[in-house]
């Protein structure tokens, strides 16, 4: 039952799995994986390294984060984790994404931001001015805007902050 269990739910992932033991052979993998690797035939037992042969996932002793790397005509998004068990090295866990999913994420993302109202509606273009004094917070408002600063404006109500 747990088998079962397990197998579903890494089979339900967007995400391609690879479950490697310490010596690199493969353990697990999900159909997600095999879809985007052009896989057919079992590879559970085989080497890592004849199934993908990019030396970078394979030579690291470190955790990978989101490495880009290209497989025929597909760009993926890497991380893996190195396994331990009882402190001693068990296997690394591998999860590969495609960037082209990944954006179609985002646009998805980006509408349902944009249908609740969540949406920058004006740039600095938009604000029209002669003062000089406006024309100084203009520029100051375009110096903090690509950071992640906390900015507080205060004044009248109404009078458009």
């Amino acid at each position: 039952m747990k088998n079962t269990q397990l197998d579903t739910v890494v089979n339900l992932s967007h995400d391609a799995i690879l479950l490697t033991d310490k010596d690199n052979f493969i353990l697990l993998y999900n159909k997600k994986f095999s879809q985007i690797f052009d896989i057919t035939d079992n590879i559970i037992g085989k080497n890592f390294s004849h199934v993908l042969p990019n030396r970078s996932l394979q030579n690291s002793d470190q955790s990978i984060i989101d490495e880009l790397i290209q497989f025929k005509d597909r760009s993926l998004l890497v991380s893996s984790s190195k396994i331990e068990y009882f402190g001693e090295p068990a296997g690394t866990y591998y999860n590969f994404q495609e960037v082209t999913y990944i954006r179609h994420l985002e646009k998805s993302l980006s509408k349902k931001l944009r249908d609740n109202g969540l949406v920058t509606r004006y740039t600095f273009a938009n604000i029209q001015t002669k003062s000089p004094r406006m024309k100084d917070c203009i520029n100051f408002a375009k110096q903090l805007s690509p950071t992640n600063h906390t900015v507080l404006i205060t004044g009248e109500s109404g009078t458009g902050k």
